[in-house]
């Protein structure tokens, strides 16, 4: 068990290099060319595009981070960045990202976070987390339906995802 649990970390730190030092150069590109320091990039729906790419690129890298976290979390080393976080930026990004599969789908994806609402948490594992749900709900929600993020702050913060998908049954 011990050197099945080596040869996991090891496996684990190989592929964390192998694939952060690729996204490590789409994230530089992509910011290269959102900042235009090559010259203008000419059709304007081209920035919205780089910036989805970058955002994609961080997501995955994150991602990568996430898989070593894990082997923090079994190990018992697993420690929360906390800080001040605009809700709304997380959200955002999160949304951004699940937007192009709501809209092949023909689904509405609403956004109902007030850009004013701060919370203390850990930003990446926050934005993770937001991601799981709406994936899931623009995955289970049918074409032409509902996915929504809102939150309530009447004392705590509550983030609700909602769909219009069927749901899981009561039993389950």
């Amino acid at each position: 068990a011990e050197r099945a649990n080596a040869t996991k970390s090891d496996f684990l730190a190989s592929m964390s290099h192998e694939l952060r030092t690729p996204l490590n150069a789409v994230i530089g590109y992509a910011e290269i060319m959102d900042q235009e320091l090559m010259g203008p990039l000419g059709e304007p729906r081209y920035r919205e595009y780089i910036r989805d790419i970058r955002a994609s690129g961080e997501h995955l890298l994150e991602l990568v981070n996430d898989v070593l976290d894990l082997s923090k979390i079994e190990a018992g080393r697993y420690e929360l960045a906390e800080e001040p976080v605009v809700l709304a930026e997380v959200v955002q990004q999160a949304v951004s990202i699940v937007r192009p599969k709501a809209e092949s789908k023909n689904l509405t994806l609403d956004n109902h976070i007030t850009e004013d609402l701060i919370v203390r948490a850990d930003a990446r594992a926050l934005r993770q987390i937001l991601l799981n749900l709406l994936t899931n709900a623009v995955k289970y929600t049918p074409e032409g339906g509902r996915v929504s993020v809102a939150a309530t702050a009447p004392g705590s913060v509550c983030v609700t995802v909602r769909d219009t998908g069927m749901g899981i049954q009561p039993e389950d």
